[in-house]
């Protein structure tokens, strides 16, 4: 902020015009900001240059002071005793011509000077000259009395008097108000063990544990006596016999070995198509080529059926020609192919080539088929088991999952196994999976454009404000451990990576753990940082962080002023964590706490600390507070008003030209060794099998075993090969 200086008064030391004058004289002023505030107790910088004839003439001085004005904004200097820029003040020709003298200020205490006004300077300066005025000549007879003149006007104040010496002390005054707090100290020594406290009350009861696995079963137990046996009950009465029927009629006769029928209105009896041939019956009289059995088997081979049919054609009406039919068996069967090899309750088949053991069995080809309680060629069981296509099929109670579903090789999903309790994949690359080893629910999605690991959404369709809506909610149970309720980890190799973002529909919006452009944040976003603080007496209360429009770090402290002078050492902790050097000048501000103390002077900056001097060469004695303003080395570099980042849907490389800052930030910006590089220790020993490693030689692969590790890519597939129908 630029500042101006109002001039408040100039004092002149005394001169005598009789004794030799000091090369010097006093300046006194109170410095204001622009909208006529006190500059008080801060580091200024004054240049003062004496200029010839005009306020604009030849530079005959130029001097520069660094000052620090009091409590009232009051600076007190010398001109002829500051550093000296130009000139030589001794020899200033003080008796030719009109003198200005320039006053210059640099508020903040640098070295960019704003002109502040030229006045003239008056006849007091110009005492200096009796020391180069010439000598008079012997003096002279005096002259008789002149008549008495008219009373001429009163003369202009003198200078001010030689300040006179100290008087007593007054009385004490009244005590100020306690000053702010000083640093923490130094913690102190761990005191000693204090006493067992009473025994606590027996907290609730904890939760039901998993119920335990099933014990052995026990021998069985000796076999009881037999019991009594009882009563017999008595005999009833056989009932009288009734009277014999009269003898039937038949008409008609039939061919040996075929079930006779009744026809046509149950008069004659002739031919059935029912044969009886040995062991089974054939049915006849339908399509040539074409059978059908009851009871059927085949002495030739182990086929038999409680129901047959054929409908492939061939000469199976003697029952020998079974070894068309490669069957085990069948309660029903029905077929229309060949040279398969079938074990079922019930089975109805267009298709051969199967192996196929199952309870109740349909197929129409080697693509097409389901079966109940099923068995295949490889000895895998299932419940029940459908197919569409030799990649569309699914099943319940398998061997390997309770549940699996398949689209095709890429889009699947199952319930129950031995590794998680759902899954489901879009493609190797995009999957979640529910209740696994360390997880409740995991989420995988790995695309060219937006890829979501988890997407969740609450969604209140209600009237009114009832309670609440969740997008997602995480409750982490940490026991005897160290618990998460929500953890972030981002990794890649753009400039924009953020732990978390959050957002919500005001246009507020937060980023956390983040790496923006090379310049790393705790926390960033929109709105501020806050503290919330319940109070009884004055409701809950907001306090706010102090803004920046840079980085800096800030210290209080509380040094004691003893004769007018003090030293401060800079905490080593921070010395080490912050920036010092030409062009880091850490910034001192102080608040004298010692009456009639006209104010001190910061002087000696170094790395390790500063003196503190009492202005005029006072010798109070009391405390003065101190306020330190460091430069980070965090972040150093990045420079005022760095550009920040947008909501977490637009990206760098689409922000509005209007959005981008003036200063974009430092690719070269101060960044602190990670954790594991300053401890020494490898981010991998820490992880856990199946999770992705945060840092060190195997930062961004997943621990598959110990020493163990692959790429997110390589885990994919190896997560992809371990699924099985």
């Amino acid at each position: 902020m630029k500042k101006l200086m109002t001039l408040a008064v100039m004092l002149f030391a005394a001169l005598q015009i009789f004794a030799q004058s000091p090369q010097k004289f006093n300046y006194q002023a109170v410095c204001r900001n622009g909208s006529g505030g006190i500059i008080a107790s801060q580091a200024v910088s004054l240049r003062m240059t004496i200029h010839d004839l005009t306020a604009t003439g030849t530079t005959l001085y130029q001097e520069t002071h660094a000052v620090t004005t009091n409590a009232f904004g009051l600076v007190n200097i010398e001109v002829g005793n500051g550093t000296v820029v130009s000139g030589t003040f001794a020899t200033i020709p003080w008796g030719t011509g009109a003198k200005y003298l320039e006053v210059e200020l640099d508020p903040i205490g640098g070295s960019t000077y704003t002109s502040i006004g030229t006045p003239q300077l008056l006849s007091v300066p110009y005492a200096l000259y009796a020391n180069t005025s010439g000598t008079g000549g012997s003096t002279g007879p005096t002259g008789a009395n002149g008549a008495t003149g008219p009373i001429g006007p009163t003369g202009a104040i003198g200078p001010t008097g030689a300040i006179g010496p100290t008087g007593t002390n007054g009385a004490t005054g009244a005590i100020g108000p306690t000053g702010a707090n000083g640093a923490t100290g130094s913690i102190g020594p761990i005191g000693p063990t204090g006493a067992d406290g009473a025994t606590g009350p027996i907290g609730p009861t904890g939760a039901v544990g998993a119920t335990g696995a099933d014990g052995v079963t026990g021998a069985v137990g000796p076999t009881g006596p037999t019991g009594a046996t009882g009563t017999a009950g008595t005999n009833g009465t056989n009932g009288a016999t009734g009277a014999t029927g009269a003898t039937g009629t038949y008409a008609g006769g039939g061919t040996l070995n075929y079930i006779p029928l009744w026809t046509p209105n149950g008069t004659t009896l002739g031919n059935s198509i029912l044969l009886q041939n040995g062991n089974f019956i054939n049915t006849t009289g339908i399509t040539p080529g074409k059978t059908g059995r009851i009871s059927a088997y085949a002495t030739s081979s182990t086929n038999y059926f409680g129901l047959f049919g054929d409908n492939n054609g061939g000469n199976n009406t003697t029952g020998t020609d079974w070894s068309y039919w490669n069957c085990g068996g069948a309660g029903t069967f029905g077929g229309n192919e060949a040279t398969v090899s079938y074990t079922a309750g019930v089975l109805g088949t267009n298709w051969n080539g199967a192996n196929i053991t199952a309870g109740v069995i349909g197929t129409n080809n080697a693509a097409v088929q389901g079966m109940l309680a099923y068995r295949d060629a490889a000895a895998a069981n299932y419940g029940v088991f459908g197919q569409q296509t030799a990649t569309l099929f699914g099943y319940l109670g398998g061997a390997i999952y309770a549940n699996y579903g398949q689209y095709n090789a890429n889009i699947l999903g199952y319930f129950g196994s031995a590794s998680y309790g759902a899954y489901g994949q879009y493609d190797a690359n995009n999957y979640g999976r529910i209740g696994g080893s360390y997880f409740g629910v995991l989420g995988n999605g790995n695309s060219t454009g937006l890829a979501y690991g988890g997407y969740f959404t609450g969604n209140y369709t209600g009237s009114g404000n009832p309670s609440y809506t969740y997008g997602s909610y995480n409750y982490s149970i940490g026991g005897t451990q160290d618990g998460y309720g929500v953890y972030g980890y981002a990794s890649g190799s753009s400039t924009w990576q953020h732990g978390g973002y959050f957002a919500n529909s005001s246009g507020d919006y937060a980023f956390v753990a983040s790496n923006y452009s090379g310049i790393h944040y705790k926390i960033i976003g929109s709105g501020t940082v806050s503290e919330i603080i319940p109070t009884k007496d004055h409701g809950r209360v907001t306090l706010m962080c102090p803004e920046s429009p840079e980085y800096w770090y800030v210290d209080y402290a509380t040094v004691q002023l003893v004769n007018g002078k003090a030293h401060y050492s800079i905490d080593p902790i921070l010395k080490d964590v912050s920036m010092f050097d030409a062009n880091n000048v850490y910034k001192v501000i102080t608040q004298v706490n010692i009456d009639d103390c006209p104010g001190v002077v910061i002087k000696n900056k170094t790395a390790d600390g500063f003196d503190i001097v009492e202005l005029y060469s006072g010798t109070h004695s009391g405390e003065i507070d101190l306020q330190i303003v460091v430069k980070p080395k965090t972040n150093y570099g990045s420079g005022r008003f760095i550009q920040a980042p947008g909501p977490g849907y637009l990206k760098p490389d689409m922000e509005p030209a209007q959005a981008k800052a003036a200063n974009q930030g430092s690719k070269n910006t101060y960044k602190w060794p990670a954790d594991w590089e300053v401890y020494g220790y490898d981010p991998a020993t820490f992880t856990k099998v199946g999770n992705l490693v945060e840092g060190g030689p195997h930062n961004g692969m997943v621990k598959v075993g110990e020493n163990q590790f692959m790429s997110s890519t390589e885990y994919n597939a190896y997560i992809k090969n371990q699924k099985s129908k």
